[in-house]
C-alpha cells in the first residue's frame, strides 16, 4: 500500500524569496488523487503546508518511513515536494567543475546568503536519505519502489 509524503510551500520564513500560488494546492491535490483515486488510507499520507515544512522536519519525515511498521519492503512511497528550489554553486573544492552545481529544494526555513547549501535540502541530501530508506547499503530497508516528484524552478 502507498505511503505518501506530501509537502507544498507558498510562503517561506524569508521575506527574500517571493511567495507562491499553487504549491500548496498542488500537494493537496496530488493527496486526493491518493484518497480518493488510489484509495490510499489517510493515515498513510502526511502533509508539510508552508512552516511545517522546515528542513529538520522534512528530513526527519522521509527518515520516520524507516520504522513504520504498516510500511513494508518493497511498497511503494511517493514523496512530493512544491515550492522553490535552486541549483547553488558548492563551496568545496573535492568536487569537479560539473558537480560544483548542486540542485537543491528550499524548505519553508530556507534563508538566502552565507551557505546556502547548508540551509536547503541537496539532490545529494536526498539521495543519501533515500538510499538509507531503501536499503541500499544494509539489509533491512525499504526497498527502492520510491518515486520522487519535485515541482518547482
Amino acid at each position: 500500500s502507498i505511503h505518501a509524503l506530501l509537502i507544498g510551500i507558498d510562503c517561506y520564513e524569508s521575506d527574500e524569496l517571493d511567495d507562491l500560488h499553487g504549491a500548496v494546492s498542488g500537494a493537496e491535490a496530488v493527496g486526493e488523487y491518493l484518497r480518493h483515486n488510489l484509495r490510499v488510507p489517510a493515515n498513510q499520507i502526511v502533509f508539510l503546508h508552508n512552516g511545517r515544512a522546515t528542513r529538520r522536519t522534512i528530513i526527519s519525515q522521509i527518515q520516520s518511513f524507516s520504522t513504520l511498521e504498516t510500511l513494508r519492503r518493497g511498497d511503494p512511497i511517493l514523496i512530493y515536494f512544491a515550492g522553490h528550489g535552486a541549483a547553488i554553486a558548492s563551496t568545496s573544492s573535492t568536487y569537479d567543475e560539473i558537480e560544483r552545481i548542486i540542485p537543491t529544494i528550499f524548505p519553508y526555513d530556507y534563508t538566502t546568503g552565507g551557505d546556502r547549501a547548508s540551509r536547503a535540502i541537496s539532490s545529494r541530501n536526498l539521495d543519501a536519505l533515500l538510499s538509507e530508506l531503501a536499503g541500499v547499503s544494509s539489509y533491512g530497508g525499504k526497498g527502492d519502489n520510491i518515486t520522487v516528484i519535485v515541482d518547482c524552478c
